[in-house]
């Protein structure tokens, strides 16, 4: 990988540690943000549908606040394809 994605997606990871540390307070706006941040960095990644989709995973990890699973939702939707 060029250094150029390394430390794009090491942003990213930043990024969305510093998301979930509101999770619990609103899991709402913790799943919009994630969201918005992978299409962001990756706006031709996902379908509609698979948008949709990942959204209600992120919605159901962030309400259970398990950071671990939303953030691996993340990684895998956004910078493993």
């Amino acid at each position: 990988m060029i250094i150029e994605g390394k430390v794009r997606n090491a942003t990213l990871i930043l990024a969305v540690d510093v998301c979930l540390r509101r999770m619990a307070k609103s899991p709402y706006r913790c799943t919009r943000n994630l969201i918005e941040l992978g299409l962001s960095a990756f706006p031709e990644k996902l379908s509609d549908q698979e948008q949709y989709d990942l959204s209600h995973e992120l919605l159901t990890a962030c309400k259970s606040r398990d950071a671990m699973q939303a953030k691996s939702l993340f990684i895998s939707s956004f910078l493993e394809k």
